[in-house]
């Protein structure tokens, strides 16, 4: 089977990997990797579709990782025939469609409500792309968990960013270096809330002393920070390990597999996260 990454350098990608390999091994599968660029680079066409219907690849089984289902992707997924699951698509799939992902509704949700215990009202988030159906449902339960303890909902305390490092350091940066700034903030992912970290630091702002970071993934990024983020414990290797078992169960009982797979999120509570320094 082939697993397919938007892309392969985060964290995140490895800990899917990981949970991939150890399953597919032990079902005698082999593995084989590429990420939508280097495909659409191998590609007469230029593209992830017509790479993908051209054949070049040796695969009874395809596992697509944060990768976005176009309407020439899906065509092309139909003209193979072939098992298919997405890990954490970026936009909806179709019903015919696996789909494998976490509790994010429910990991924001618990995020929010961790700082709000601490005492914390200046809440802000800063959510994933706009068309990320993850970071849209990490949204809602932040906003949720506001309404559910009769926290305002502050859109001046509310950025989007991509996954990513850079997303989280600019997003943290304006978010800060407001006159009123929130005590706490709740990145979409660890990639963003490690940039949140940098933004602090460079504007003298102590954490957890002076601001609350939680994180959403759990990678080994988030217990080898400065200090420890405290996080939504998102079952990655769980996911590759459920995409696996979602391909062989494809290939010998179609009917028997579930399309929407939901894993529960946990939460693991590290040194970024303290009461505000007033109880707000």
């Amino acid at each position: 089977m082939m697993i397919i990454f938007d892309a392969l350098e985060s964290p995140y990608a490895s800990e899917v990997l990981t949970g991939v390999l150890g399953a597919a091994t032990a079902r005698g599968f082999d593995v084989l990797i590429n990420t939508v660029e280097s495909a659409s680079e191998h590609s007469s066409g230029g593209s992830l579709s017509e790479w993908l219907k051209s054949g070049g690849h040796k695969a009874d089984g395809f596992i697509f990782v944060t990768t976005p289902l176009t309407p020439d992707l899906a065509e092309s997924i139909r003209y193979l025939g072939l098992p298919v699951a997405f890990v954490d698509p970026t936009n909806s799939v179709g019903s015919d469609i696996v789909r494998i992902g976490a509790t994010n509704w429910a990991g924001g949700r618990e995020a929010t409500e961790h700082l709000l215990h601490l005492g914390h009202r200046r809440i802000g988030h800063i959510a994933g792309p706009i068309l990320s159906d993850a970071a849209a449902d990490r949204h809602e339960g932040y906003r949720s968990a506001l309404t559910r303890h009769g926290v305002e909902y502050r859109q001046e305390f509310v950025r989007t960013a991509p996954f990513t490092f850079q997303g989280g350091l600019e997003a943290g940066l304006e978010l800060l270096d407001q006159e009123e700034r929130p005590s706490a903030i709740f990145a979409a992912s660890d990639e963003t809330a490690l940039g949140v970290l940098e933004a602090a630091r460079a504007l003298g702002i102590h954490v957890p002393y002076d601001l609350s970071v939680v994180g959403f993934d759990n990678t080994s990024y988030a217990e080898q920070s400065a200090p420890p983020l405290t996080v939504v414990d998102q079952p990655l290797y769980e996911m590759g390990v459920a995409a696996v078992n979602a391909i062989v169960g494809l290939l010998s009982d179609p009917g028997s597999v579930t399309r929407r797979l939901q894993l529960e999120t946990g939460f693991v509570i590290r040194g970024s996260t303290a009461p505000p320094p007033v109880i707000e």
